[in-house]
């Protein structure tokens, strides 16, 4: 499915296009290409590909600090 869109993807095949992104396509593509596909079909991710670091941000400057409801989940994904 991917395979496909790149080869039928005019801005991939411009003239100019790096040797290393010609070698990778061989490579990764397969390999991408089952993943999406994977993902597409089971409508979620590997457990291997869920990680997010957290952290806290207080809301507003002016709730008190140490309730944690004056406080939201930011997620930062890997």
């Amino acid at each position: 499915m991917f395979v496909e869109i790149i080869d039928n993807d005019d801005d991939y095949n411009r003239t100019g296009t790096d040797l290393v992104s010609e070698a990778c396509h061989s490579t990764f593509a397969p390999f991408l290409t089952g993943l999406c596909n994977a993902t597409f079909h089971a409508s979620s991710l590997p457990t291997s590909e869920k990680h997010a670091l957290v952290s806290d941000r207080l809301k507003k400057s002016t709730l008190h600090p140490t309730d944690l409801n004056s406080y939201r989940p930011i997620s930062q994904l890997s």
